[in-house]
């Protein structure tokens, strides 16, 4: 994840995916930087400095070879309390 709107600290909420049949698996871990929970995760994002991160999700079918959507909702922990929202979708696995 690279924040590119100057520096400031960001909250993962919650995320969840949906395979090709419909399947929904909300996350049940996210990692940010250094950085895990179970229900958030929030974190100092430099501006322009890259910082991996991760959702895991549970119990999702072996057989899964097609996620139809992947969501992230967060926001920022600044005094605008900005949203953000990111949908990934068709990703093969």
């Amino acid at each position: 994840m690279t924040n590119l709107a100057g520096d400031r600290v960001f909250q993962i909420d919650s995320g969840r995916l949906i395979d090709a049949d419909g399947n929904e698996y909300p996350a049940r871990s996210f990692s940010l930087g250094a950085k895990r929970g179970a229900f958030f995760i929030n974190s100092n994002l430099l501006t322009g400095v890259p910082v991996k991160s991760a959702l895991e999700f549970e119990a999702v079918h072996p057989n899964t070879r097609q996620v139809k959507a992947l969501e992230l909702v967060g926001h920022t922990l600044d005094a605008a309390h900005n949203q953000v929202s990111v949908h990934l979708t068709e990703i093969a696995l």
